[in-house]
């Protein structure tokens, strides 16, 4: 497994459920979408876009990523800045 650092802009009238660390870290002024950051695991990065397409509840269209990084084996995506809360499953 790979863990990946991903990012991509989510319509706040839209709603997903994922338990992966993830944080609203903005917002586009030009249409109201808001940023997300989150952590992943996976085979693939192709594999874990699809997992975040299949946590909404209507499958967006497309999504636009913003950045997708791999991240070293042991690397925690928790600091001051990203703190972790109890529903998050790492």
């Amino acid at each position: 497994m790979t863990n990946y650092w991903i990012s991509w802009f989510h319509n706040p009238e839209e709603s997903f459920t994922l338990a992966n660390p993830w944080w609203v870290t903005g917002e586009r002024i030009s249409d109201g979408f808001v940023t997300i950051c989150g952590a992943f695991r996976g085979e693939s990065l192709d594999e874990i876009k699809e997992e975040i397409y299949k946590s909404y509840d209507i499958r967006p269209n497309g999504l636009e990523w913003r950045f997708a990084n791999k991240r070293p084996d042991k690397w925690s995506p928790f600091s001051d800045r990203f703190q972790s809360d109890k529903w998050m499953d790492w």
